[in-house]
């Protein structure tokens, strides 16, 4: 009798759980975009890169920028470098998948296109992250990418505190 009981119980919570993921969404996080930016960016090396406009935006990263709230893209100067970066904040969670699908995209391009003639830059692009939670993305392809990841996270944490 015991065992049917905590058998019965086992199975309601399994199933408590497994409705309760179809109602969870994840909180936004109110960090202001050019705090999550600068915290993301602190440890590059600013005289490396050039902050792309819309158009390249569009050109490099085949995005659309005007249908995100904000969007900042970060590109290495030497061609001959893949390191790149882009925060985004989300209008609405459904963009989550279609930016993640894109950098994905990026991603494959650019490691066919330095997988060529510059293998240590291909490996680099195939540590590269793409990451998003509720209302923010990030894609990074750096040295230091796991940090940028961090700082990224940890800015949005310190505005999810206030």
């Amino acid at each position: 009798m015991k065992k049917g009981l905590i058998f019965q119980g086992i199975i309601f919570l399994c199933i408590l759980i497994f409705i309760g993921q179809f109602f969870y969404s994840p909180k936004d996080s109110s960090a202001p975009f050019n705090t999550v930016v600068s915290s993301s960016i602190s440890i590059l090396k600013k005289e490396n890169y050039i902050q792309e406009d819309n158009r390249n935006m569009r050109r490099f990263l085949s995005i659309d920028p005007t249908v995100y709230q904000s969007i900042s893209y970060y590109k290495n100067k030497d061609d001959m470098e893949a390191s790149e970066l882009v925060v985004v904040q989300f209008k609405d969670h459904g963009q989550a998948q279609a930016f993640s699908d894109a950098m994905e995209k990026r991603m494959q391009n650019q490691e066919n296109t330095y997988g060529g003639y510059l293998p240590k830059q291909a490996d680099l692009v195939k540590k590269g992250v793409v990451y998003t939670q509720a209302n923010y993305g990030l894609y990074v392809v750096n040295k230091d990418a796991d940090q940028i990841l961090t700082n990224f996270k940890d800015a949005l944490k310190k505005g999810d505190s206030k």
